[in-house]
């Protein structure tokens, strides 16, 4: 055997002569009977050449001879030999296993013999139960490992011997088959692939696109999908959102709102469900409703209404637990914390009338009976004295900013427009407006709405007030049924019995006392976009042919609210039991009116976001009303707050995870209310804020004002955590004809059989040496030339 560096020294560099797929070859092939021709061709010239010279026979014979080989020599050259070896090697295919790293693998839903574990857990447990199959796949095919959720990205090699790989925390908060199917594609593009594994709870923003199925065709490639999770998804119980006033009073009837999100109860819903609001230091249960679905059956998002009657002022930190009799996937959503500023002071109430009609004298009465509300109730009319009743006795009428900016509700009854001067109007609206103050409208047969029609308080009207000659009044007796919203808010609340809080001898005409003879006709197309309907009036003696007609109305104005009362028919339901319910009738009503004036007592700025509760992405409107005279005086063009995300230890990071600084610029409503700085903030990410001046040019004493903001993703998948098996199986159906298809974990052993070879044979041009110029074919040509040149010299032919 020649060794290889033998063959270097002759020449013969990279390949060697005998080594495995080496051959030899022509440039120029020559058929057998074309090298016949040749050496036939080359004999007699070589012959003829030395046929007719003198000499001895044998050195012609030698030279002919050489001759010969020297032209075959030169005709060996001309057919370029060669060293060919063939290139050729397999590439072996690819086989994309995608791991599920969303956050909804923590869940819990996958029952053992003795617990439940989670969805992750489930996956770790497959992949070391099944690390034989993975090492046999891995012999077979590439395997590639990616983990996935909003995208497809590499997972690190495992450090342990009965992992294939090691798996990232599941952190993402959303799941997109279609983007991490399509960067997988993307990572293999021009690679032989053989499959895709995908091992996932099926929880996902997205579903396989028609391009990405049609490339998937294309490709024929198999998606063999492995679900996590419960097969049957189970259901959760959810606190979507809790609301409460900002700032209530003491004793006050405040209300919280609990919107409530039921999923994957639709087969098996909770046999009970208990929403409690309780104390967050003492832990005492405040309020309680059970709500029993089979009785009540339940939207996917019920509200509920929880009201307490706080004793202490001070900062109220309530916490909102909900509950059910069936396990659910996550206990981390069943209660939330909400605040409230209650304050202990007498609500403030001035009561404007044109004559003593009963409503006035009942509520009149109300008034002064309430220790918690200091009132001033006053009979005006044109052209007379006005005679004054309550305890707290006005010297006049007030007639400028600072004299209403006491009043927390100012209520208008059955009195002629220009009883107050058309100044005095303004400065009510502005007090609305401006400083949150309460507007309670009751109406009357003597001047109803259409009195207010020409002066400022029609802005302040829920709907368009008709002119005088179109007024109209209801012609028959109505019964009065609260809305789902007047529960919600706390209002129309007149019976001890939580369950049923509005008495059914309230809408039973039948009882007689229950008949209110007037109200005022108001058109439900007259009203105004904002407004919110708290009671309609049916007809009592023909409810179902008849339409309800609007009879309470609430709108928001400014930084205020009013309320229209259509009917002073309400005294009527004293004949029932006593004051009991005209009672509970009227004093939420002027409480509530009363709330936003007391959130903004005191406060020299008040910080606003609107929304309060927003999406990523979505637009928010800040608001920054400057409430302080000395502040107004030094009042710059704009100025700056500062955006801060909170812990949940409620304290604020340091500065270098501040999101950012914003200015916000003045806004002017045609000269009016100066002091309110506006402007818009779209979130960029998830979180709850705080919303903090920070402009040096404002000097604020302790407590500093503030703002939250609580901003969700619309794609948080744990907002919805439940298994979805059916959108995997739908995912491998789109390959099912190259057996694509949904394998259960106690299945991976058959996987195998299900991903087809797609190994490929890669053949590239053959590697070349060229032989005529090599050293042994020189040698050869010039050793027969000098033996020719010789053989010549010795018979005397040269």
């Amino acid at each position: 055997m020649i060794s290889s560096s033998i063959w270097k020294t002759l020449g013969i560099n990279d390949l060697t002569p005998g080594a495995q797929g080496v051959k030899f070859s022509l440039g120029y092939p020559i058929p057998s009977w074309g090298w016949a021709l040749i050496v036939l061709a080359i004999t007699l010239i070589a012959w003829w050449s030395y046929r007719q010279l003198l000499g001895p026979v044998w050195p012609r014979r030698i030279m002919g001879a050489v001759r010969a080989l020297i032209l075959l020599v030169l005709v060996f050259i001309i057919a370029d030999p060669r060293l060919e070896q063939a290139s050729q090697r397999t590439e072996n295919d690819t086989l994309v296993v995608l791991m599920d790293r969303s956050a909804s693998m923590t869940i819990a839903d996958v029952q053992t013999e003795d617990t439940l574990i989670t969805r992750d857990h489930q996956l770790k447990t497959i992949l070391q139960d099944h690390t034989q199959t993975f090492d046999s796949l891995a012999t077979q095919h590439d395997i590639q490992w990616l983990g996935f959720a909003a995208g497809a990205f590499d997972l690190p090699p495992s450090d342990q011997p009965d992992q294939p790989i090691r798996l990232t925390p599941p952190t993402g908060q959303r799941t997109d088959f279609e983007t991490s199917i399509r960067q997988a594609l993307e990572q293999n593009a021009g690679k032989p692939l053989a499959g895709i594994i995908i091992f996932s709870d099926g929880q996902s923003i997205t579903s396989l696109s028609r391009p990405t199925a049609r490339l998937l065709q294309s490709q024929r490639l198999p998606i063999l999908a492995v679900p996590l999770g419960s097969p049957t998804p189970l259901g959760d119980l959810s606190i979507a959102a809790a609301r409460a006033p900002s700032a209530a009073f003491v004793h006050d009837a405040v209300p919280v709102q609990v919107q409530l999100s039921l999923a994957g109860f639709s087969d098996k819903p909770p046999a009970e469900i208990i929403v409690e609001l309780v104390d967050a230091a003492t832990a005492i249960v405040l309020d309680s409703q059970t709500i029993i679905p089979s009785q009540d059956p339940l939207n996917d998002q019920p509200v509920i209404t929880l009201q307490t009657e706080p004793e202490k002022p001070g900062e109220a930190h309530w916490r909102v637990v909900v509950r059910s009799d069936q396990k659910e996937l996550l206990d981390d959503n069943n209660s939330m914390d909400i605040r409230v500023q209650l304050a202990d002071r007498p609500l403030r109430v001035v009561y404007f009338d044109g004559y003593p009609r009963w409503e006035y004298r009942y509520i009149k009465n109300l008034l002064l009976r309430e220790s918690s509300i200091r009132s001033s109730a006053l009979l005006v009319a044109p052209h007379r004295q006005y005679l004054q009743e309550g305890d707290v006795i006005l010297d006049t009428i007030p007639r400028s900013p600072s004299e209403w900016s006491s009043i927390d509700v100012v209520v208008l009854g059955d009195l002629a427009s220009e009883v107050l001067s058309t100044t005095q109007l303004q400065q009510i609206k502005d007090h609305v407006a401006q400083e949150g103050a309460g507007l309670l409208l009751i109406a009357g047969p003597t001047t109803a709405a259409h009195n207010w029609r020409s002066t400022p308080l029609a802005d302040l009207l829920p709907f368009l007030p008709p002119a005088a000659s179109q007024s109209s009044t209801q012609q028959q007796d109505i019964v009065l049924a609260p809305t789902p919203l007047a529960q919600r808010l706390g209002l129309l609340r007149l019976s001890s019995d939580k369950s049923n809080p509005w008495p059914a001898q309230l809408s039973d005409p039948a009882t007689g006392w229950s008949r209110l003879r007037w109200s005022e006709s108001i058109d439900p197309s007259q009203l105004k976009p904002a407004t919110e309907i708290l009671a309609l009036g049916i007809s009592a003696d023909n409810p179902a042919a008849s339409t309800a007609l609007p009879i309470i109305t609430t709108m928001r104005f400014g930084s205020g609210r009013v309320v229209h009362v259509a009917t002073d028919e309400i005294w009527r339901w004293r004949y029932a039991r006593g004051e009991a319910l005209p009672e509970r009738f009227w004093l939420p009503i002027i409480r509530y009116l009363g709330r936003d004036s007391l959130a903004r007592l005191n406060q020299p700025v008040i910080i606003t976001a609107s929304p309060q509760q927003t999406l990523v992405d979505q637009v928010v409107q800040l608001t920054v009303r400057i409430m302080d005279q000395s502040l107004l005086n030094s009042m710059p063009d704009s100025i700056a707050v500062r955006i801060t995300p909170v812990t949940q230890d409620d304290n604020d990071q340091p500065d270098d995870a501040w999101i950012a600084p914003m200015t916000i610029r003045l806004s002017r409503n045609a000269g009016d209310y100066a002091a309110v700085f506006t402007s818009t903030y779209t979130p960029s990410e998830p979180g709850t804020f705080r919303i903090q001046l920070a402009d040096p040019s404002l000097t604020i004493q302790s407590p500093h004002p503030s703002a939250r903001l609580i901003v969700h993703r619309p794609d948080d998948e744990m907002q919805k955590p439940q298994t979805n098996h059916a959108a995997l199986a739908e995912l491998a159906n789109h390959t099912q004809e190259f057996s694509g298809q949904m394998v259960n974990p106690d299945q991976l052993d058959t996987i195998a059989a299900l991903i087809p070879n797609r190994q490929r044979l890669i053949i590239s041009e053959p590697r070349i040496e060229k032989l005529w110029d090599t050293p042994p074919v020189l040698i050869l040509l010039i050793t027969l030339l000098t033996i020719e040149w010789i053989t010549r010299r010795l018979i005397r032919l040269a």
